[in-house]
């Protein structure tokens, strides 16, 4: 009587075990070759150009027309930024407390399909429109980029860290 209990169990235990094995090994499939074409390198060093135009000059409206509507940004120390209404907040709450110069080194930049992302190192002053001492700053940062529907490439989601250790001494 037990072993005819037993046999079921044993039964759905090796279906099971069978189920759950890991499959044969083969290589992994390619979903598509994905590939940097010279053009859309082109075209996202242009698109980090001109937001490095359009953060120097202040211009938050052409710093929008960079970043895609859902536009993702996670600044060091602070919330993320969610949408170009987020965004349009928290530059202009920048702009009108500081001027700001920066610019872009070490850049690497990857386009793959509608797909990117550049990353680098900022460096970027901050003066005081009331005045005061300008504060200069080193960030590594990292961008991804979407092709927009229209086929340029845009700002979807960034990510920046300072490259100094936090006040106290703390990373």
């Amino acid at each position: 009587m037990r072993a005819q209990a037993v046999t079921p169990a044993v039964s759905c235990l090796l279906i099971l075990a069978i189920a759950c094995a890991p499959p044969p090994e083969e290589e992994a499939p390619v979903l598509e070759e994905a590939v940097s074409t010279q053009a859309d390198l082109e075209a996202v060093r242009a698109l980090l150009d001109e937001y490095v135009a359009a953060e120097n000059a202040g211009d938050v409206e052409r710093i929008l027309a960079l970043t895609t509507d859902d536009g993702w940004a996670s600044p060091p120390g602070e919330p993320p930024i969610a949408g170009k209404e987020a965004w349009r907040s928290w530059w202009e709450d920048l702009y009108a407390e500081y001027n700001l110069q920066g610019s872009a080194s070490d850049v690497e930049i990857q386009a793959f399909g509608s797909w990117g992302f550049i990353r680098g190192i900022w460096e970027a002053t901050l003066t005081p429109k009331e005045g005061g001492e300008p504060q200069t700053d080193s960030y590594s940062f990292i961008v991804i980029v979407r092709r927009d529907a229209d086929g340029t490439w845009k700002q979807a989601r960034a990510v920046w860290n300072r490259n100094a250790p936090a006040p106290g001494g703390e990373q």
